[in-house]
């Protein structure tokens, strides 16, 4: 796989309380949280698929990733990351802006712990099929900012 080899992924992104769908580019060797959690500030958010033609002009935002609280993928992303051996644990977030609460399975690499997880140096954790208990919402894949959380429950 060619190292800059893009994918365009549908997500939606809330960014203090308002929601904004849209593609993003994404490197196809990197998670989108990985990505998130890299040192660029901004994250364009584009309109239309910016992989379907250049002759088309798509409206596009540049969003401080520092303004999001959550990131979704609107379908399951299909960049082929390997992942350490580990587990998933269940976990129930609650966030301030917007206030609702986020249940998902957090990746566990082996010989770590829950919050060893949660306290490294990073913006967004990943979250696999979650579910905003108060909504139909549904996410095959949900970054979370950390510190759009105020409770995480185990």
């Amino acid at each position: 796989m060619p190292a800059d080899r893009q994918l365009a992924v549908r997500v939606r992104v809330n960014v203090s309380g308002a929601r904004l769908i849209g593609y993003v580019q994404l490197p196809a060797e990197l998670r989108i949280s990985d990505w998130l959690n890299g040192p660029e500030p901004f994250l364009l958010v584009s309109d239309d698929d910016p992989s379907l033609s250049d002759q088309v002009k798509t409206r596009s935002r540049a969003v401080l990733k520092q303004s999001i609280s959550y990131l979704g993928a609107v379908e399951e992303p299909t960049n082929s990351v390997k992942r350490p051996n580990g587990s998933f644990q269940q976990v129930s977030i609650d966030l301030r802006n917007p206030r609702r609460t986020v249940q998902g399975e957090l990746f566990v690499p082996e010989g770590r712990t829950v919050a060893a997880v949660l306290n490294e140096t990073r913006g967004f954790i990943s979250l696999r099929h979650v579910i905003m208990p108060d909504s139909v919402e549904k996410y095959p894949y949900l970054a979370v900012r950390l510190e759009a959380a105020s409770l995480i429950a185990l």
